[in-house]
Parts: C-alpha cells; sequence; structure tokens
C-alpha cells in the first residue's frame, strides 16, 4: 500500500461529513459550515479542521486514524482536504459561497461539494477555464475516493484570467445530473477515480437518453436504465426483448418502475447483452 506520510502536512485543511466526526482522534477539533440560509440543517452541513493549527500529536493521531482506514480499504474520517493561504474564515465564507448556488433567480440548491463523489463528477463536467475561475481560492484540492486519494490542481489557462465566477458559469442542466450519475456507479459498483470519469461520462449520456429516446422522468427510473447500460452494454436498449419492457403500459393505473419491468426479462436475454460480440 502506497501511503504519503505528509498528506496532512501538506493541506491546511480538511473537510468531513458531519456523520464521520466520532472517528475524529481526541483532540481534533471540527466546525460546521453552514449557510445563512441553512441554519436549521446545520446536522447535515459539512465540518472544517483547521490541520496547520493542530498540535503535532494531534496530527499525528488523525495520519494514523486515515492511515488504518486506507490499509483497511476503509473511508478515512476525513475525505476531503484543501491548500490554501486562506484562514479558516475567510475558506469558510467561500466554502458557503461555493455550497449554496442560485441556477436561476429565485431559486437556490445546497451542493454537497464535500463529498468526494460529488465534487469529482463536477470537476469532470467544468472546462479547465471555468475550474480555475470557480475554485480559485484554493491551490488543491486532494480528496478519497474508492480506495485512493485524488489530487485536483486549479491553474489558470494560458491567456486567461483567474476571477470570480457566477451562476451562468455553471451548466445547471448536467449538475443536476451528478446525484442521479453516482447512484448509477453505486449501483454498477463502480469504486476507482479513474473508472467513475469514463463510466461518469458514459452514465451521464445513459440517463440523457432514457430521458430523450424513452421518456423517462423519475430518477429511479433514469437511473435503473443508466446502471442496466453499465453493466450491460450502452446500447442495451436497442435489443427488441428490452425495448419492448421500457416504456410503461398505457393503462393508467400502471405504475410500474423501471426496475420491475426490466426484471421480467429472462436471464438468457441479459447475457446474451453481456457478449462482447454481441451486435
Amino acid at each position: 500500500m502506497n501511503f504519503d506520510h505528509q498528506l496532512l502536512d501538506r493541506h491546511a485543511f480538511a473537510l468531513l461529513d458531519p456523520s464521520m466526526v466520532e472517528w475524529l482522534p481526541e483532540g481534533v477539533v471540527s466546525v460546521p459550515i453552514v449557510p445563512a440560509k441553512l441554519t436549521a440543517s446545520e446536522h447535515l452541513m459539512p465540518r472544517l479542521v483547521t490541520l496547520r493549527t493542530l498540535p503535532a500529536p494531534v496530527r499525528e493521531s488523525l495520519l494514523d486514524v486515515v492511515y488504518e482506514a486506507q490499509r483497511q480499504g476503509e473511508q478515512p474520517p476525513v475525505t476531503l482536504l484543501v491548500d490554501t493561504e486562506k484562514d479558516a474564515q475567510a475558506l469558510a465564507a467561500w466554502w458557503n459561497v461555493l455550497q449554496v448556488r442560485t441556477p436561476s433567480p429565485g431559486r437556490k440548491v445546497w451542493l454537497r461539494l464535500h463529498d468526494p463523489r460529488v465534487l469529482h463528477q463536477l470537476l469532470r463536467m467544468l472546462t479547465a477555464r471555468q475550474r480555475a475561475r470557480i475554485f480559485s481560492q484554493v491551490d488543491a484540492f486532494t480528496y478519497w475516493l474508492g480506495d485512493d486519494w485524488v489530487t485536483a490542481t486549479f491553474d489558470v489557462p494560458v491567456g486567461d484570467a483567474a476571477g470570480p465566477a457566477g451562476a451562468a458559469d455553471w451548466d445547471w442542466p448536467r449538475i443536476e445530473r451528478i446525484g442521479a450519475i453516482n447512484r448509477a456507479l453505486h449501483g454498477a459498483g463502480v469504486r476507482q477515480a479513474g473508472a467513475m470519469t469514463r463510466q461518469g461520462a458514459l452514465a451521464e449520456q445513459l440517463i440523457v437518453r432514457a430521458a430523450l429516446d424513452h421518456g423517462l422522468t423519475d430518477q429511479a427510473d433514469l437511473v435503473e436504465f443508466a446502471v442496466r447500460g453499465l453493466l450491460t452494454r450502452p446500447a442495451f436498449d436497442s435489443h427488441p426483448a428490452i425495448a419492448e419492457l421500457i416504456r410503461p403500459g398505457n393503462h393508467p393505473d400502471d405504475d410500474s418502475r423501471l426496475a420491475d419491468r426490466l426484471a421480467l426479462a429472462d436471464e438468457s436475454v441479459w447475457a446474451e447483452l453481456r457478449q462482447p460480440d454481441y451486435l
């Protein structure tokens, strides 16, 4: 197992999901990052650990916990590390702006960017210019994905200038598919960072096609369609036996889910679709 023993020393802050606080070693203090409009949901908000001010023995204890989790193939308590010159107050203020966005007037969304799976798919969707502008306040993120640490840097493209990025810079129809994409990847057993990039793009294409070609709108149906495409082949819906099952019946009382209908397909059909020479 490769482990970077300077992992914590190279970063100023760590962010973690509130559910992981109980796994922090004694002496590691975390504070919630809570947008003003979401104070009632503080229990869901990410928590911030200032690594640079931790006493050496405490930081060593945290490193030991992270090492042991990685050795066991488990998720460490801190999953997102931030390299920045900002202080804790400035970083928290910036993160609050980042995690609550306004796609359109009067409509706000909360982005769980402290979740590495969400961050990874967002970074996949953004251009280099968008990444540099949106994340201009940090030098790098290092986040836990699958069974390893992934580092993302935000160099400004040559001839461009980094600066604040508004909501208009975000492709909201794509970004709002991230939850469905990650559920599909989980359903298909995709974990590694490289695979989550490649298969994430494929899952996104499958979700779009499920809506455009088959009129599917329910989130569970879109995820099921993507999972089946990931596990068999992207064009699995071209098989006559599958195509017949995708659209629900015309009866007004038919409230079946796509998973229920596809379960009616004979296993020989799925086995056929998994064959590499299937046309």
